[in-house]
């Protein structure tokens, strides 16, 4: 009996989750407006700092290898168990075959209770309570990603725009005031080295990497001691470089990560 009733509860769950990712026209369906309104409200760096939770057993990042569990990047909207050769536990695995996709809430249920989502799944983990940190974390896994899913009722996600956070433009500006201004002019115009905002750096550095940008400041600056900034200190600098150049602050910080900056294009 006890047999039985775990495959009715496989199969429920199943079913459920293949209805919750299509609409009757084989488009997405509009997520919980409850829900799509928590995860419109994110706060992602947040997410973030929970996500580093999920790092003892998931890489996030893009062709992580696999853990104890799989790789978690592009996980929002993406099929059930789709790794290769992961061994996925059978009620795990029979989602997947019978067409699931994580969608936002099947994430939402699962991430706050795995085991009563998926009966018979192999993940320890005891769930977040709070539909708030749940929130954040779907929102901030949803922004990891080439080409984040695109769901009704939450807005589009351009993961290669830059980021960085009111504060760090702050502190850049008196950064940029001791080891910058000098040359470049108080307020980023230019003075005797060329300016750092407006049409001529724009054009220079339209379409190029912010990795390139950082690079380029870690290797020649100041120009009296090249090389002699500190990440930290370049971060927030560039930060308020990004400000000065119309860019708005938001909810994620500036990461001294290469492979974080790569994927960032400065458009103007």
């Amino acid at each position: 009996m006890a047999a039985a009733r775990t495959r009715i509860a496989i199969g429920i769950i199943a079913l459920a989750a293949i209805l919750a990712a299509r609409s009757t026209s084989g488009q997405p369906a509009p997520p919980d407006p409850a829900l799509a309104a928590r995860i419109a409200a994110a706060d992602l760096a947040a997410g973030e700092v929970l996500a580093s939770q999920c790092t003892i057993c998931h890489t996030l990042t893009a062709g992580g290898p696999t853990l104890i569990g799989p790789n978690l990047y592009d996980i929002v909207g993406a099929p059930i168990a789709r790794t290769a050769g992961y061994a996925y536990s059978p009620p795990m695995a029979s989602l997947g075959a019978a067409g699931g996709t994580w969608t936002v809430e099947l994430l939402d249920a699962f991430l706050a209770s795995p085991a009563t989502t998926v009966v018979g799944t192999r993940m320890g983990f005891g769930g977040l309570a709070s539909e708030t940190d749940r929130a954040n974390l779907i929102g901030w896994l949803r922004t990891q990603s080439v080409a984040p899913a695109e769901m009704p009722g939450l807005a589009a996600v351009d993961p290669t725009t830059p980021v960085y956070e009111a504060y760090q433009a702050d502190r850049g500006r008196n950064y940029y005031g001791d080891s910058c201004g000098l040359c470049h002019g108080p307020t980023a115009g230019g003075d005797t080295a060329p300016p750092l905002k407006g049409p001529v750096f724009q054009a220079n550095w339209n379409g190029r990497t912010v990795w390139e940008l950082f690079n380029y400041t870690r290797r020649n600056m100041p120009a009296d001691a090249p090389g002699g900034l500190e990440d930290e200190r370049i971060a927030r600098i560039l930060a308020y470089i990004l400000q000065e150049n119309g860019y708005e602050a938001g909810p994620m910080p500036f990461r001294v990560d290469r492979a974080s900056l790569e994927q960032l294009i400065l458009r103007f």
